[in-house]
């Protein structure tokens, strides 16, 4: 029997996974005292504060409340507050119930408004990691995928389940993993056959279980049918989940990489020793830096050997060269080389300017009549593009947010490659809803200029671009929805976001 197999396999008893949690008399306590207030978010690290609006507002999450108290003894506190009974601390603490506000502290400061679901579960593991995303079980979208939470949920499905499992091992901060998520549930939505599973083997609790897989790295996704797992061999994404499964094979060893300099004779390939004689008499030279694991130069490789092959066959003067960048370091240093591929023009050994094509016709066309190409035109900033996008500052910021019931703030860099792909399409939703959804804003705040990096630091922003979701300025949330205006218009037209 499977279930015989896997319990076998993983050694439940040696390994210890399930273990009894303590038990203690934890408790939510109701302060009104605003002194005593300031005290305990000041000397606790992991504080949660429930504003009512009245004394029982907060009823339906008295249970709740209780056994999350009880499951967190010594690692949060839970703290009720009254404002109809003091409305002091209420409007020190910024707190506009209706009828309940939940605002979590963390080292003694605000860190977010609660609005997940209201659920123990949902609870504890944002007290558990309060700064982290979203668990990947509260998105709409997974509803399809079977969350697993620990080993003991892992073993009840294999024991009732009559279908093949493909259980897919991640980590949230795996970037990797955040790309697959979607394409996972997509799949997960379109088969009966197969049960799609996932589980979060980053947490502590779940050592055991990438010990007993042999997980190091993620995603990690394993077939289960029978005896036997099989490591999945198809692509990321939905329809290459779906293909696969109809045939579960494991994936091919990979073939061994052949020599660049093999495949590619019309190249000459230069090292440290040879690179200045080398160009020493060629008196125009293109010289390609490369790594030879860069998919980027993977990708360019064929074009440049075949714009090689050109000027050779068309009698074109000038050369094409290459560097192993990662075994020629000295002359990729020598040249301030820090990505790949990175293409620089020489003459007579001397550097002149950088090349930023990749397209044979374009190398082809350069070497033809070689020229410095003109600067790029000056960028003009976002903020003065004539749009419905608000952009916002320091100064504007929480003004603008309270005005709006439903606001998504894109957090951005200029310099940003992901922020300015996604900056036509959130221009675009932004005149859409401006005329179909005017309680609705998309703004944006540049987190380089000025006091808007304090702005930034205070809102979480890490990297760009950060999108966060505001509802009259408060409860942010992180966006981890797609980047296509349709998408952006459909999140805020959509009624699904919890109101406490």
């Amino acid at each position: 029997m499977l279930a015989q197999y896997l319990l076998t396999c993983f050694l439940i008893s040696s390994l210890g996974l399930i273990a009894a949690e303590p038990v203690g008399l934890g408790s939510v306590t109701l302060v009104n005292d605003l002194k005593e207030l300031k005290r305990i978010v000041k000397s606790h690290n992991n504080v949660l504060l429930v504003f009512q609006k009245k004394k029982n507002s907060a009823s339906d999450w008295n249970q709740i409340l209780t056994e999350v108290s009880n499951q967190m003894i010594g690692q949060a506190s839970i703290v009720k507050v009254d404002c109809s009974a003091e409305k002091k601390a209420c409007k020190y603490f910024k707190a506009s119930p209706s009828p309940v506000q939940i605002q979590h502290y963390k080292d003694g400061k605000f860190n977010v408004n609660y609005d997940r679901k209201k659920s123990v579960k949902s609870l504890r593991s944002f007290l558990e990691d309060p700064t982290g995303d979203v668990p990947w079980d509260e998105e709409p979208t997974a509803e399809s995928v079977t969350h697993l939470a620990n080993q003991a949920e892992m073993m009840q499905l294999f024991k009732r389940t009559r279908v093949p499992v493909l259980l897919m091992f991640y980590a949230p901060w795996c970037g990797h993993c955040k790309r697959l998520k979607p394409e996972y549930a997509s799949a997960a939505a379109e088969t009966k056959d197969t049960v799609l599973a996932a589980m979060d083997v980053d947490r502590e609790e779940n050592a055991g279980i990438r010990q007993a897989f042999n997980i190091t790295g993620y995603p990690t996704i394993i077939y289960i049918k029978g005896n036997e797992p099989i490591p999945y061999g198809g692509t990321f994404t939905k329809d290459g989940i779906l293909s696969w499964l109809k045939n579960p094979t494991p994936p091919k060893a990979p073939e061994p990489e052949k020599d660049w300099a093999e495949e590619a004779p019309d190249v000459k390939f230069l090292t440290d020793n040879n690179f200045v004689t080398s160009l020493a008499q060629q008196s125009s030279a293109l010289v390609m830096f490369y790594a030879p694991w860069c998919g980027h130069c993977k990708a360019m490789k064929p074009a440049y050997q075949a714009a090689a092959q050109q000027l050779k066959q068309l009698g074109i003067p000038g050369l094409l060269a290459a560097v192993d960048a990662t075994k020629y370091r000295k002359t990729a240093e020598q040249f301030k080389v820090t990505g790949f591929p990175s293409v620089k023009y020489f003459q007579n050994a001397e550097y002149k300017f950088d090349f930023n094509e990749r397209a044979e016709d374009k190398i082809v066309e350069f070497m033809k009549d070689p020229k410095e190409p003109p600067p790029p035109p000056v960028e003009v900033p976002w903020s003065e593009e004539p749009s419905e996008v608000h952009h916002l500052a320091h100064g504007n910021f929480a003004d603008f947010l309270k005005k709006k019931r439903r606001t998504l703030v894109m957090f951005y860099a200029p310099w940003c490659g992901h922020c300015k792909r996604a900056k036509p399409e959130f221009t675009k939703a932004a005149a859409e809803l401006a005329a179909s959804a005017p309680k609705t804003a998309l703004a944006a705040v540049d987190c380089t200029s000025g006091e808007n990096s304090a702005l930034c630091q205070a809102e979480g922003v890490s990297g760009y671009p950060t999108i966060k979701h505001y509802y009259f300025g408060k409860r942010a949330t992180d966006y981890a929805g797609g980047r296509e205006a349709a998408e952006f218009v459909k999140y805020m037209t959509s009624e699904d976001k919890v109101e406490l």
